[in-house]
């Protein structure tokens, strides 16, 4: 039982023995530590009701405990100085030594973790909003390539693109009109290619 009770004080989790009425019987220091106890003694005889954060969420747990089956929950939970920590609380129905009836709570500190989702959360939101805007900004670079596109083709000049070397890669169709060359013919073609011998 010494064993036993060493084991458990000195977890660094936080074990607690609590009666079917929610009063804390007994505790480990990390109990204690979690709910801002200098002491497991000052945290014994509290109604384990008064730290969480919403009354939903002991409905919750009550109704899983009901079922009879081991579990495990994230609850926002209140320490004695009023402030928020997310604790995972695991439990299991225990019928103590003197006959009561009650559960054993196993209460881990989630914070840092729950910290690390709201900024993976804010980052995708950020990654999102800034995904959107560029998603807007290529549209609208589309629906302007889209009237330079249509004012080129349908221009009443002739229109070549080329590469630094000089081989077209672009024609519109006035260009194809003039010269009597389809788009295949030209494509690739050097420009001087339609250059006449008086030229």
């Amino acid at each position: 039982e010494e064993k036993f009770r060493n084991l458990i004080e000195n977890a660094p989790v936080g074990i607690a023995l609590i009666s079917q009425q929610g009063i804390i019987r007994d505790a480990n220091a990390a109990v204690a530590g979690l709910f801002g106890f200098d002491s497991k003694e000052e945290l014994s005889g509290k109604q384990i009701g008064d730290f969480y954060f919403r009354s939903d969420d002991r409905e919750l747990f009550l109704q899983h405990l009901e079922e009879g089956t081991a579990f495990a929950l994230e609850t926002l939970m209140i320490n004695r100085n009023g402030e928020q920590i997310w604790l995972m609380e695991t439990a299991v129905k225990q019928d103590f030594p003197d006959g009561e009836k009650g559960y054993v709570s196993i209460l881990e500190d989630i914070n840092l973790r729950k910290e690390n989702e709201e900024k993976i959360r804010a980052y995708q939101g950020n990654l999102e909003d800034l995904i959107r805007e560029r998603t807007r900004d290529l549209e609208e670079s589309n629906r302007q390539l889209t009237k330079l596109y249509k004012a080129i083709e349908f221009s009443p000049v002739s229109v070549v693109i080329t590469d630094a070397a000089g081989n077209i890669e672009y024609v519109n169709p006035h260009f194809l009109e003039i010269t009597g060359y389809n788009r295949t013919e030209a494509i690739g073609n050097n420009m001087r290619f339609i250059k006449s011998e008086d030229t």
